[in-house]
C-alpha cells in the first residue's frame, strides 16, 4: 500500500449505508494526501438487454452517464473535489470486478451493510468476500463505526508469518496518526488446559515482546504487547475486546495458521468483520494481482 499519495477504490451500491464508506474513505485520504475512485457494478445476472428492449445499447450508455452523475452527486457531497475522482460504473461478477479494480489501487474502503437481499449489490455479504479474496488492503466500516479521530489500534496475531503481514499497514497509521497499538495475541484454553500450560503461556508472552522489537522498535512507546487468556472462541474473544476498549480500528490478516492451530485467522477476521461496528482493516497475503 502506497501511504503517500494513497489510491481508495470505494465501491458503493447508493444506498445510504454503503455511500457512508466515502466519509469514513475521505477520513484516510486527508491523511495521507490521498484520492477516491467511487465504484458501482452492474450485475451480469441483471438482464438490461431485455429489461430496455430494443435500442438497449444507446439506453445502457444512457443509464451509465445517469449513473455517473447521480454518484458524482452523492461522493461530491462528502468528498473535496480536489480528492475525488471520476466514478467508475462496470460491468460483471460484483466479486470478481471489485478485485479487478482494485489492482489499480491502494486500499478498498467499504461498508458490511447495503440494500436488501434483492439489491444490485448486496454489500454486507460481499464485504465479507472482498475481505478473502482482494489483493490490496480493505478497511470495512459500519454504519456505526467512527474512525476519526484515530486514536487506539488493536492489532492481532497468531504468531504465524502470514498473520504479520498487516503489521506494516498498522505501523504506518500509528506513525502518521500517533496512535497506540495493542498488538493482542489471544491464547485459546480448555477446561483440561487451565492452570496447566504455563510454559506455553510464557513462550505467547515472549513471542509477543520480540514481535513488538521486530516491528514496532523505533514507535514502541506508542504500542503494548499482551496475551489475552480466554476460554471461548478466538473471534469471540478479540469481540468482547473490542466492546471493552475504544477502538478506531482494527487490523487482523485474512489468514494465518491452519485449521490445527490456535487461531483460525482467516474464518476469525470474517467473524470479528460481521460481529463489531468498529472498522476493521484486513490483508490476504495469500492474495496475488491480476495480470
Amino acid at each position: 500500500m502506497n501511504f503517500d499519495n494513497v489510491s481508495i477504490l470505494v465501491p458503493t451500491d447508493l444506498s445510504e449505508q454503503s455511500n457512508k464508506a466515502f466519509r469514513d474513505a475521505t477520513e484516510i485520504a486527508e491523511l495521507f494526501n490521498g484520492t477516491i475512485t467511487p465504484l458501482y457494478v452492474l450485475r451480469e445476472d441483471d438482464d438490461y438487454k431485455s429489461m430496455l428492449g430494443e435500442s438497449a445499447g444507446s439506453k445502457i450508455k444512457e443509464f451509465v452517464r445517469l449513473k455517473e452523475n447521480e454518484i458524482k452527486e452523492i461522493a461530491g457531497g462528502v468528498v473535496p473535489s480536489y480528492m475525488l475522482k471520476d466514478p467508475v460504473v462496470d460491468y460483471g461478477d460484483v466479486l470478481d470486478t471489485i478485485n479487478h479494480n482494485a489492482i489499480r489501487h491502494d486500499l478498498v474502503v467499504m461498508t458490511t451493510q447495503g440494500k436488501s437481499a434483492m439489491s444490485r449489490l448486496m454489500v454486507g455479504s460481499m464485504a465479507k468476500k472482498v475481505v478473502s479474496s482482494c489483493s490490496i488492503p480493505v478497511i470495512v466500516v459500519d454504519a456505526n463505526s467512527v474512525i476519526k479521530p484515530l486514536n487506539r489500534i488493536l492489532l492481532t496475531t497468531d504468531f504465524s508469518e502470514k498473520s504479520e503481514a498487516v503489521f506494516p499497514y498498522a505501523k504506518k497509521i500509528a506513525e502518521k496518526t500517533g496512535a497506540r497499538i495493542d498488538l493482542v495475541h489471544i491464547y485459546t484454553v480448555g477446561y483440561l488446559t487451565v492452570g496447566n500450560d504455563i510454559t506455553g503461556l510464557e513462550n505467547a508472552e515472549t513471542k509477543v515482546k520480540e514481535l513488538k522489537e521486530k516491528y514496532f522498535s523505533d514507535i514502541k512507546d506508542q504500542v503494548s504487547g499482551e496475551v489475552k487468556i480466554s476460554s471461548v472462541s478466538v473471534s469471540e474473544a478479540i469481540t468482547n475486546l473490542v466492546f471493552s476498549r475504544d477502538y478506531s480500528l482494527v487490523c487482523m490478516s485474512t489468514l494465518g495458521r491452519s485449521s490445527l492451530g490456535n487461531m483460525i485467522i482467516g474464518s476469525t477476521s470474517a467473524a470479528v468483520v460481521r460481529l463489531i461496528d468498529t472498522a476493521v482493516l484486513t490483508f490476504n497475503p495469500n492474495a496475488t494481482l491480476d495480470a
